[in-house]
């Protein structure tokens, strides 16, 4: 019995509605049926590049074809014309893809269950959604033959929306041929063929090449730091809270969150809260230079809204003392407002002409690195933000003039420290295990003594630490900050100079992390020396998704101990030299990379 023989009144799922049989025997057509739909792939966005310039790249490339591409040809499948149907001689089954399935809508013909599933190249194994069975047409009329074909339907993300594999090209007895390009098959009265599509065959080689390596991306995804558990300390009062650790043990969070109940006086809740540092125990003094004529900024206007947050806020300084009106000012400085989270502003000073006759303070500086080896094998720290810090800290009689506004309706001075000179918030590291909050209680009673008022919402307590804005501290090891690979791994390609800026400032935040960081940003260093003739090429696009792959698999470094004696390896080109220094503790695991970069 030929099962290709007509079903005359085909059910309402069968196959047999969509095709005569005529047809299914491999006989010419006499009309060419009208097509129920297009199936393409959803395409757009930044695969083709972010502007009309990049663009017009992308696809001259993509117009360079040759023999060597894949079988990629346009087909009827359950009378649907769809696009990026690849011929694969070596699968062994006929795949159909979710989203080309989703766009067809055939919901009346039944998915049969399936229980084997498909295994990939690596061993990956994919499991089927079920097995559908539907016509498939090869051919241009009228020359065309059809045959009823089973697919299994997957539902992973392709760049094609078919695969046909071997079954496929016996149903049909079709002979192909890579190099013209071409399948071909007999039919009834003749030979039909279809022609594959090579500028189709290299747009879903890119893209394909584009999800592969977005999939790597994925599958290493960069863990999120510890989240932060709100505690009450003033308990049934929501608008009194800190932050702990949620990976902190039971015992110690229970030892904490009681220390810190205990000395809640030590959080500002009002401005009014605040109180003011003993002069004698510190007090400002602009570093002023008497030769340099004093600034009086012309006063900006930001409109009605804005003016009536710049006077609120003015008006809760003056009610608690921070600042008061002037008259005659040496010195005038424009407020500035800042957006911050959940819709508010903060209001802020332009102290920039200022700052300029004031001369930096040289003292040393902690160097990070040095910071971060002391610290690397601590297990808890407690971070501290003074509230409203430098309100708290006095401000020399002498230069209250200096410190003058234009916020507001008057001249407001400052008679307090003003935000814009050091900011700072205060890290004390905890060693010990397990744990105690003895260090944390002598912390808070220390600051009673001075006294300083911090602010309870910007205080947290973690067991899995980041002291510092590039390290991301670890028991085991050090690690480099969650959030700064994010940011790395989160941008597009640079569109202009300031965004290569951008990237290469990042990697340099985190080179101690990267082997070979000078090697591997050499294309970026080299676009920017291109300020008036900004490109993005081909090469750089290569080492920016490269760098990003290796950013999710950044190695944890250890800390070096005193008297062991590393090992050094060390690396060099013509345009860069790196090194690397290793420990060696049965295994060997990386200290510190370095990498400089040759004029």
């Amino acid at each position: 019995m030929d099962k290709n023989k007509d079903v005359k009144n085909p059910s309402p799922g069968s196959p047999a509605k969509y095709i005569p049989r005529s047809l299914m025997m491999g006989k010419a057509e006499v009309n060419d049926p009208p097509r129920k739909g297009v199936i393409r792939m959803i395409v757009g966005g930044l695969a083709g590049g972010n502007s009309q310039r990049a663009r017009k790249a992308q696809e001259r490339n993509e117009r360079r074809t040759s023999s060597n591409d894949a079988l990629v040809i346009t087909t009827l499948l359950a009378n649907y014309e769809i696009e990026r149907v690849f011929i694969d001689s070596g699968s062994s089954a006929g795949i159909l893809f979710g989203e080309a399935y989703d766009q067809m809508q055939l919901g009346d013909v039944p998915l049969e269950s399936v229980d084997t599933s498909l295994y990939g190249f690596a061993g990956e194994v994919v499991h089927p959604r079920g097995m559908i069975s539907l016509p498939l047409t090869f051919g241009t009329y009228p020359l065309r033959k059809t045959c009823l074909l089973k697919f299994l339907l997957v539902d992973i993300p392709s760049a094609y929306n078919v695969i046909l594999g071997r079954s496929t090209l016996n149903a049909f007895r079709a002979i192909i041929s890579t190099y013209h390009m071409k399948i071909k098959f007999s039919v009834v009265g003749g030979v039909g063929e279809a022609q594959a599509d090579a500028l189709q065959a290299c747009k879903c080689y890119v893209e394909a090449i584009k999800r592969g390596r977005k999939r790597i991306l994925e599958e290493a995804s960069v863990q999120p730091v510890e989240e932060l558990l709100t505690v009450e300390l003033v308990p049934g009062d929501p608008g009194k809270v800190t932050k702990i650790g949620s990976k902190m043990k039971e015992d110690v969070r229970d030892q904490v969150v009681s220390c810190l109940q205990k000395n809640k006086d030590i959080f500002a809740w009002t401005p009014q809260d605040l109180e003011v540092i003993d002069p004698g125990v510190i007090t400002h003094h602009l570093n002023f230079d008497p030769t340099i004529r004093p600034v009086k900024q012309k006063k900006r206007h930001f409109g009605p809204q804005k003016d009536k947050i710049i006077q609120g806020e003015v008006n809760k300084l003056l009610a608690a003392g921070h600042i008061r009106e002037i008259q005659f000012p040496e010195w005038l400085s424009n407020v500035v407002l800042v957006p911050k989270p959940g819709g508010k502003w903060r209001m802020c000073i332009d102290f920039r002409d200022l700052n300029k006759a004031c001369p930096k303070d040289f003292y040393p500086l902690s160097r990070i690195d040095q910071l971060v080896d002391f610290t690397s094998e601590c297990e808890l720290l407690s971070m501290m933000d003074a509230s409203q810090g430098y309100h708290q800290i006095m401000l020399a009689p002498e230069n209250h003039k200096r410190e003058s506004t234009t916020g507001g309706q008057n001249i407001p001075t400052s008679t307090r420290l003003e935000h814009g000179v050091v900011h700072g918030r205060y890290a004390r590291i905890k060693q010990g295990s397990p744990p105690s909050c003895g260090r944390l209680r002598r912390n808070l009673h220390g600051t009673k003594k001075v006294p300083v008022k911090a602010q309870s919402r910007e205080m947290s307590i973690r067991s899995q630490w980041r002291a510092f804005p590039r390290i991301h501290g670890d028991p085991r090891g050090i690690d480099a900050n969650p959030d700064k690979i994010k940011a790395i791994l989160d941008m597009g390609p640079p569109t202009n100079i300031n965004e290569v800026q951008r990237l290469t400032g990042r990697i340099a935040a985190l080179s101690r992390f990267i082997s070979k960081s000078g090697q591997k940003g050499l294309s970026f260093f080299k676009t920017l020396r291109k300020v008036k003739n900004f490109e993005w090429t081909e090469e750089c696009q290569q080492a920016f998704e490269d760098l990003k792959i290796y950013l999710a698999k950044l190695p944890l470094l250890v800390k070096p101990i005193p008297g062991d004696t590393p090992y050094l390896y060390t690396s060099s080109t013509s345009q860069a030299v790196s090194s690397m220094l290793v420990r060696e503790d049965g295994n060997q695991t990386p200290i510190y990379y370095v990498s400089k970069v040759l004029k």
